[in-house]
């Protein structure tokens, strides 16, 4: 789709509010009284406080605010990660409400936001729709850049994963899993991965010669992650005192022996000071992280690789744990990669 970004937004908040209408009945209807009808219930509330009382159960601002106000009845699809997505899409769509200006940053972050929440209320074909959207800028935004169009071998057909009943990924009719493929982790719920190459995204490293992951949770986490489920953990950022966000993006970087990629995963806080690790007093930047994919090193994405399919990012060079990836184009080949790299994992298996 092409046009403004007022107009992209505007077009990925219809889509979202195709899912979130039958979510927000069915978790509202189970909520409230026998015979109460959230509309009713927020047409009540608003006019006790003084707001205008005027609203449509289509609307995308009053579903998002009922999800925002009500987290009792949201809190067992909903993580309070997921909450966090609904208040900024919140902020979003009353942006767009008063016709105010989008950034091109403000509408990748915008689109990969709503593409977060679709995928965690289990919108599969909202999901694909937003997942389209971003494909289509990312292809513009690149051939801008390079005044030509862009066609990368990394960049994958754009129709989405097949996810089977046990919630493997499999490729569907003739198309190889992608970065914005999808798996299921509990019913009705889609673990998702976009094409969003305005995310932030760093880099964790993890030297096995002064760290043994292999005793402190990697073999759990590797058997949690290959079951689709989540990994808890925290881990050092270096010198690094802010910067990373909850919902940030995490990939882990083994070095010194059989180096490459070896997990991702998304943030869950900030960047907070504690004492560090080896037990020397001194204090060391953290973040705290959920793993979603974490392979042995023998299955890593090895450097080699990365040298050669993402040459223009200095893999020789990277300069301590919690090294920012802020080329948007090294962060999509990024994502890709590792997702083809997973792929191939799961079907030998």
């Amino acid at each position: 789709m092409a046009g403004s970004n007022r107009d992209q937004i505007g077009h990925a908040l219809e889509i979202l509010a195709r899912a979130l209408g039958p979510f927000v009945d069915r978790y509202m209807g189970a909520f409230l009284p026998r015979g109460r009808d959230w509309l009713e219930v927020m047409t009540d509330r608003a006019r006790r406080e003084g707001r205008p009382t005027k609203m449509a159960r289509s609307d995308p601002r009053l579903q998002l605010r009922v999800i925002v106000e009500n987290p009792k009845a949201f809190r067992e699809p909903i993580s309070r990660l997921e909450f966090a997505y609904a208040r900024e899409i919140s902020e979003f769509a009353n942006k767009w409400a008063h016709v105010e200006p989008f950034s091109e940053a403000d509408t990748d972050r915008a689109l990969d936001t709503i593409g977060r929440l679709l995928g965690a209320v289990g919108a599969e074909p909202e999901l694909r729709a937003i997942q389209a959207l971003q494909s289509d800028r990312h292809r513009r935004q690149v051939a801008m850049e390079h005044g030509t169009r862009f066609q990368d071998r990394l960049t994958w057909p754009p129709s989405a994963a097949a996810v089977t009943p046990a919630g493997r990924p499999e490729k569907a009719a003739g198309s190889p899993l992608r970065a914005g493929a999808q798996r299921e982790t509990t019913p009705g719920r889609m673990e998702v991965t976009t094409v969003a190459d305005s995310v932030p995204l760093f880099l964790l490293m993890w030297h096995p010669g002064s760290y043994r992951w292999e005793g402190d949770g990697y073999e759990e986490a590797i058997r949690d992650t290959a079951t689709g489920g989540k990994s808890p953990d925290d881990w050092t950022v270096g010198v690094r005192k802010g910067g990373i966000h909850p919902g940030d993006r995490a990939f882990m970087y083994r070095m010194y022996q059989q180096r490459g990629l070896v997990a991702s995963g998304v943030f869950t806080s900030g960047v907070y000071r504690r004492e560090h690790w080896d037990g020397s007093g001194r204090l060391a930047g953290y973040a705290d992280v959920e793993w979603d994919t974490v392979v042995d090193y023998e299955d890593r994405l090895p450097l080699e690789t990365l040298k050669t399919q993402i040459p223009e990012f200095p893999w020789d060079h990277i300069q301590g744990s919690g090294w920012e990836v802020k080329d948007p184009i090294v962060r999509t080949k990024l994502h890709e990669l590792w997702a083809r790299h997973v792929h191939d994992l799961r079907a030998r298996s």
